[in-house]
């Protein structure tokens, strides 16, 4: 059991400084959902074997609880108002450096008692980003927080400096402008991100608990550039929620934490694919592409859309599930080439095919689409439109291989009306007009016309009607 525990360890912080040293994207991971069994002890996440440590008041030990699945933060017996907080040290996971990487933060929280401020005889709650020590209630305490503000009850991110002790928690970094009065009894989701020029944006949504932290996109705002530096950024590792109690013992007097998530930035896609392509073959689509490099990589969904006046819905076509050839090769360095024919197509179509991989996070990111016309073997031509017609009638023809075409129009005595094509053709889509006249472009009389399509394998013909 303990060698398990350690792998797990190590497993985790492996995908953390993987992500650590690379720019792009956030990867967002769950550190805790507090799904376990209802206790005083938070105890230990299932994120890396991560732990929590509690800060509460000297023989109080009991202010924060697991209670149904969440942080369930309460006053019983309380004397004083000293604030209680539970921290994860982070550091483990790859250094936190403001100034130089992406980093991004959601939970939930909902304070159940209008904010009164921080200190004694105060009422109020957060969730602290970033601080430079384990416990959040001492005034030596710096970093950022999303708290509620006694001044204009409202929700805001804040730079801590010398503790949380006031009214106001700080400096407002953004302001949400969200009154407590009008938050709603269930409660806010927040997510903050920060961006490695010290500009920081806040999501906030109400509601119940979200689980995905990208979700949480209600509403928003953006600092301008903040100072980063301004505090020792290898001392800024610790984050969790902190909540000031009053000596209230009524039902009021709660507060609720769920969902802690963290991310950092991810560049370095699971799969380095360096080519995707889509060939029509004989009323079929060959997919084929290419990888350099994987990086735990489950293996591959693809999916498909049809193209009418606009596209369509996307629709998987198959996924590494269901068809070993997709599955992926984990962790690797070499080429690996990947091919897939789509027999379930229909031709003239144009199609999109989405190729999308799959990390055993289950993160999925997707990749450009790519287009195709299906092709016949041979060569098909449509109905003429409009049929009948006056002046100009058209014929789409679709060549799946080059070979010579020649399109005729004839009268009901079969005699040769007009020559259309009489050409070699390579493989493409043809749009063929008769404008209703002869072969000395004099206009031809009203009535049944025959177009005959021939190739070396294929032959077509279509009753037409001129109508004058």
């Amino acid at each position: 059991m303990g060698n398990q525990y350690l792998s797990l360890i190590k497993i985790q912080i492996y995908l953390f400084i993987i992500i650590n040293h690379c720019f792009g994207a956030l990867a967002w991971y769950q550190v805790d959902n507090f799904d376990r069994a209802d206790g005083n002890n938070l105890g230990t996440t299932n994120f890396g074997g991560l732990t929590w440590s509690e800060s509460e008041p000297s023989g109080e030990d009991d202010q924060l609880q697991i209670l149904s699945n969440q942080i369930y933060a309460y006053t019983s017996g309380v004397s004083g108002n000293e604030p209680t907080s539970a921290s994860i040290d982070l550091s483990g996971l790859g250094t936190i450096d403001l100034g130089a990487d992406k980093y991004g933060w959601s939970f939930w929280f909902n304070l159940k008692r209008n904010p009164s401020g921080w200190g004694i005889s105060n009422y109020s709650a957060g969730w602290v980003l970033v601080a430079n020590e384990t416990d959040f209630s001492t005034e030596t305490v710096d970093g950022y927080a999303v708290v509620w503000n006694a001044t204009n009850d409202e929700l805001v991110l804040a730079n801590i400096s010398d503790g949380i002790n006031a009214t106001d928690a700080g400096t407002s970094v953004i302001s949400s402008k969200l009154d407590w009065d009008n938050s709603g009894s269930d409660g806010v989701n927040v997510r903050v991100e920060v961006d490695e020029s010290g500009n920081w944006t806040m999501y906030w949504e109400l509601g119940t608990a979200i689980t995905t932290a990208s979700e949480i996109d209600a509403n928003s705002g953006t600092s301008s550039s903040a100072d980063n530096t301004y505090f020792s950024d290898a001392n800024l590792k610790y984050s969790g929620p902190l909540w000031n109690h009053s000596t209230a013992t009524t039902s009021t007097s709660i507060t609720y934490f769920d969902n802690f998530n963290v991310a950092a930035e991810d560049n370095s896609l699971p799969v380095e694919l360096t080519s995707f392509t889509a060939i029509s073959r004989s009323g079929k689509v060959d997919l084929h592409w290419i990888t350099e490099s994987e990086i735990d990589n489950l293996g591959f969904l693809l999916e498909r859309r049809a193209k009418s006046a606009e596209y369509g819905a996307w629709e998987t076509v198959t996924n590494y599930k269901t068809n070993r050839t997709l599955a992926g090769q984990g962790s690797v360095t070499y080429r690996t080439e990947y091919k897939y024919t789509d027999e379930k197509v229909r031709v003239g179509q144009t199609y999109e095919y989405l190729l999308i991989d799959v990390d055993y996070n289950g993160v999925e990111t997707r990749h450009d689409p790519v287009s195709v016309i299906v092709r016949a073997k041979g060569i098909i031509m449509n109905s003429a439109y409009p049929n009948p017609f006056n002046p100009v009638t058209k014929f789409e023809v679709i060549v799946g291989e080059p070979q010579f075409l020649s399109i005729n129009v004839y009268d009901i005595t079969g005699r040769l009306v007009k020559t259309l094509v009489n050409k070699q053709v390579t493989t493409g889509e043809y749009k063929i007009f008769w404008d209703g006249t002869n072969s000395s472009n004099q206009p031809a009389a009203s009535g049944i016309y025959f177009v005959r399509l021939i190739t070396n394998e294929n032959k077509n013909i279509q009753k037409v009607v001129l109508t004058r």
